[in-house]
């Protein structure tokens, strides 16, 4: 595949932020199917997506200026405006901010955290992510390392000077839409399964895996791993210690209804 990074606009749109508009239009009407699907009113649940949608803006933002932050104490390098002003989008930011916004709007509305209402706005994580990754294929980001073979991405007019490379764009969009039919399939058999978990766990883990694949230093680099792949170590570990919690509380009830 290659691909001209000067002439690649769709109606003059740059493909970063029309692939990104399609996703957010496609996961919003998402959102409405599945509340009229679940027989949910849509009377305050958009405006608790709108302020998800302001949560990915600044939780992407905010963390690559903490990416950026880290990175000149490691590398020991002089800390500047300029430095923390040019940091990019991180998407464990957007995905902290867009969770931590929408539970705060529905706890405001509901005075409680409605477990069924986040499990529909989780199914939308990923169908939007999804079209969001190939908006990266085309724009000529977060692309992968050297490669030549089976599916490598070529790009033209490359500011980074980019030869032949990994589509981890690509291979993402497809663990992305993949995950998403997962989880609308889980939850239409299953409405009471902790849909933010398995996206979590499943997320982490492939994420972990494909930031080896990646050829851009922009994404930052601590030692051998990089800002990416230690997130997501830590996302693993608090889910592995609220699930032993959780199955010890369980047992020590078990026990007590048994004694």
């Amino acid at each position: 595949m290659t691909i001209d990074l000067q002439n690649n606009y769709i109606w003059g749109i740059p493909p970063y932020a029309f692939w990104i508009g399609i996703g957010l239009l496609c996961s919003v009407i998402l959102f409405l199917y599945l509340l009229y699907d679940n027989e949910i009113k849509i009377d305050k649940q958009l405006l608790i997506y709108v302020c998800g949608i302001v949560g990915v803006i600044v939780g992407a933002k905010l963390f690559g200026v903490i990416k950026n932050f880290l990175l000149t104490l490691y590398n020991q390098e002089p800390l500047t405006v300029e430095i923390l002003g040019s940091a990019g989008l991180v998407f464990y930011g957007g995905l902290l901010g867009f969770l931590l916004c929408t539970s705060i709007a529905i706890f405001g509305m509901y005075r409680r955290l409605d477990m069924a209402l986040i499990n529909l706005i989780v199914i939308t994580i990923p169908l939007f992510h999804g079209f969001g990754r190939i908006g990266c294929l085309f724009a000529g980001c977060c692309f992968g390392t050297e490669y030549t073979d089976f599916l490598s991405v070529t790009y033209i007019h490359s500011p980074q000077e980019i030869r032949s490379c990994f589509p981890t764009q690509l291979v993402e969009s497809i663990f992305e839409f993949a995950i998403f039919i997962t989880l609308f399939i889980v939850h239409k058999k299953n409405k009471e399964k902790n849909l933010l978990k398995i996206y979590l766990a499943t997320y982490a883990v492939f994420r972990f895996a494909l930031e080896f694949m990646r050829g851009d230093t922009i994404r930052g680099l601590f030692g051998q791993l990089s800002f990416s792949q230690y997130i997501s170590l830590l996302i693993l570990t608090i889910l592995l210690l609220l699930t032993i919690i959780h199955n010890t509380r369980n047992v020590r009830r078990f026990k007590n209804e048994n004694c």
